[in-house]
C-alpha cells in the first residue's frame, strides 16, 4: 500500500516554505510522507544574484560564488523526518487518479500536491530579445552577465550596458552594476568609462511602489550615474543596438532584459487553464482544483478588496505557502480551510549600492546603512528558517564576504 503523500513541485521559496511548514507539524510529519521535487539539487537564494552579476572575477571564482547562493535540497530537508527531497522535472499531471508524471522517476500518486515550480523570462514576443540580450533569472545568468562585462573590459576602454525593465530587479542590477564598473574604473586609473542606462515601459521606474520611495530610488541611481529612460517600450532588438518605440535606437555592449516574467514552460503540459502570463487561476484557497493547489510566481493571486494582481515577490510566495500548509492540514484534520487573506502591502528592501538600501517596513521607512543592516538581518533570519544555526552562519558570513569584493 503506496504512504499517504503530499508532493510539493518547486523548491523555491514558496515551495520550500511549504515543504518545511508541513514538516514541522506534527500530524502531517507522522500521518504523511512530504516530498519535495526539483529540476535543481539547491535552492537558489535569488536576491543575491545582483550581486553575483557585479563581482570581479579575480575575487570570486564562479565555483565559490555558487555556494553563497545556492544551498542543497539533500542538507535542508536532512533535518526534518518524513521530508525527503526528489531531484527530477515535471512532465505532467492526471488529476482524476490524483498523480504526477516526472521525467525521470515516472508516475507518483499523491493525496495533496502544490505547485511552486516558478517563473521564467518573459520576452513579450519582441524580435531580438532572446537572441540578443541576456536574462537575469538564475545563477548561470548571473555569471554570464559578470564575464560579460569583464570581456568586454578587456577589449575596449568604454562600456555601455542596458538593463530593460524599471522593477526591483533592474534597479537592484542597475545600481550594483554602476558600483561595480566605478570600482573597475578606479583600479584602471579612470582610463575606462561606462554609461548604464535603465529603460522602463512605464512613466516612472518601480511601478506599483510607494511614491516617496520611488523618488529616493530615482535620486540614488542618479547619484551613481544611472540614466533612466521612462515610457519608453522596446520594439526590437539586433546585435548591437536597442530600438524603442519612439524609433529612438540605442548601441550596447551589453543588454540585459528584466522586463517581465510568465509561467514556466511545464505549465502548458498540465491541460489546465492558464492565464496570458502563463500562470494558473486559483481560488480563494489558493486551490486549482481540490487538493491541488498553487502559490507563488506560477499562481494569478488577486487581492479579494482590489481585485490586483499579486506582485511576484518573496515575501507574497512565503505568505501563500504557509496559507496553503495551514489548509493542508487543517483538511487533513477534517477542519474547514481558510480563504488567503494577503496583506494590503508587505515589505521589501531594495539595496542600490556600496552598502546602502532603502526599506519599505509598511509602518516606517529606512534608508542608508541602516537599511542595508536590516537586509542582512533579514537574510540570517532566512538561512536560520532553513539551516542548523551553525551553518546558519556560515553561510550569512560568506555572503557578507562576497558583498564585501564589490563595495
Amino acid at each position: 500500500m503506496e504512504p499517504k503523500r503530499i508532493v510539493i513541485i518547486g523548491a523555491g521559496f514558496g515551495g520550500l516554505t511549504a515543504a518545511l511548514t508541513l514538516a514541522r507539524h506534527s500530524l502531517a510529519r507522522h500521518a504523511y510522507q512530504i516530498l519535495l521535487i526539483d529540476k535543481n539539487p539547491y535552492h537558489l537564494y535569488t536576491p543575491a544574484l545582483y550581486e553575483i552579476a557585479a563581482l570581479p572575477q579575480e575575487e570570486k571564482p564562479a565555483s565559490t560564488l555558487k555556494t553563497v547562493v545556492t544551498i542543497p535540497l539533500d542538507t535542508i530537508c536532512a533535518r526534518h523526518h518524513g521530508l525527503t527531497f526528489l531531484q527530477d522535472a515535471l512532465v505532467g499531471i492526471k488529476e482524476r487518479e490524483s498523480c504526477v508524471i516526472l521525467r525521470d522517476t515516472g508516475t507518483i500518486k499523491y493525496d495533496y500536491m502544490v505547485l511552486a515550480f516558478g517563473s521564467q523570462t518573459n520576452y513579450f514576443n519582441i524580435p531580438g530579445l532572446t537572441q540578443y540580450t541576456c536574462s537575469f533569472k538564475n545563477f548561470t545568468d548571473a555569471i554570464r552577465i559578470r564575464n560579460k562585462i569583464a570581456s568586454v573590459y578587456a577589449a575596449q576602454s568604454s562600456i555601455k550596458v542596458i538593463i530593460c525593465g524599471g522593477g526591483a530587479s533592474g534597479v537592484e542590477l542597475a545600481a550594483e552594476c554602476a558600483n561595480y564598473l566605478t570600482t573597475l574604473a578606479s583600479h584602471q586609473n579612470s582610463r575606462y568609462t561606462h554609461q548604464i542606462i535603465l529603460v522602463e515601459a512605464a512613466q516612472k521606474i518601480l511601478p506599483g511602489f510607494h511614491e516617496k520611495l520611488r523618488i529616493r530610488t530615482e535620486k540614488r541611481l542618479k547619484k551613481l550615474g544611472v540614466i533612466l529612460k521612462t515610457g519608453s517600450t522596446v520594439k526590437r532588438a539586433d546585435t548591437r543596438t536597442l530600438f524603442l518605440n519612439d524609433e529612438t535606437q540605442i548601441p550596447f555592449d551589453i543588454c540585459i532584459w528584466t522586463g517581465g516574467i510568465q509561467g514556466q514552460d511545464p505549465v502548458e503540459k498540465l491541460n489546465i487553464k492558464l492565464s496570458a502570463k502563463k500562470t494558473l487561476f486559483v481560488n480563494m484557497y489558493l486551490e486549482i482544483t481540490p487538493r491541488l493547489y498553487a502559490i507563488g510566481d506560477i499562481a494569478e493571486v488577486r487581492h479579494p478588496r482590489t481585485n490586483q494582481i499579486l506582485p511576484a515577490s518573496v515575501p507574497v510566495a512565503e505568505a501563500e505557502a504557509k496559507s496553503v500548509a495551514y489548509n493542508i492540514i487543517a483538511s487533513v484534520q477534517g477542519n474547514p480551510q481558510r480563504p488567503f487573506m494577503p496583506w494590503q502591502q508587505y515589505p521589501f528592501i531594495l539595496a542600490l549600492g556600496k552598502k546602502y538600501a532603502l526599506a519599505d517596513l509598511v509602518v516606517c521607512r529606512i534608508s542608508g546603512s541602516p537599511a542595508w543592516i536590516l537586509k542582512l538581518l533579514v537574510e540570517f533570519r532566512y538561512f536560520l528558517f532553513l539551516l542548523p544555526l551553525p551553518r546558519a552562519l556560515m553561510l550569512w558570513y560568506k555572503n557578507i564576504r562576497a558583498y564585501a569584493a564589490n563595495d
